[in-house]
């Protein structure tokens, strides 16, 4: 899975890599990067030790719903996306 991020770089959800290429080829979105602290605090700017950087594509518009309602952090998308 890959990681979408909104125009502010911040998670929404999760994506197949098909999508991914998908959202390229239509020029609506771009590859990025998404880096994550294990400990579950998400950082878009700095790396600290322990930070994984996950591969992951930015919207280039503004979408209809918004991450500032309901915020949900990387790993909170992955574990439902598991069940």
């Amino acid at each position: 899975n890959v990681y979408m991020l909104d125009t502010n770089r911040e998670p929404m959800c999760t994506i197949s890599m098909k999508k991914a290429r998908w959202y390229i080829k239509k020029g609506i979105g771009e590859w990025s990067t998404f880096k994550e602290n294990p400990g579950g605090s998400n950082n878009t700017n700095n790396f600290d030790n322990g930070e994984e950087e996950l591969k992951c594509i930015r919207l280039l518009f503004e979408h209809n719903g918004s991450t500032k309602a309901n915020p949900k952090s990387a790993d909170e998308m992955t574990n439902e996306n598991l069940y």
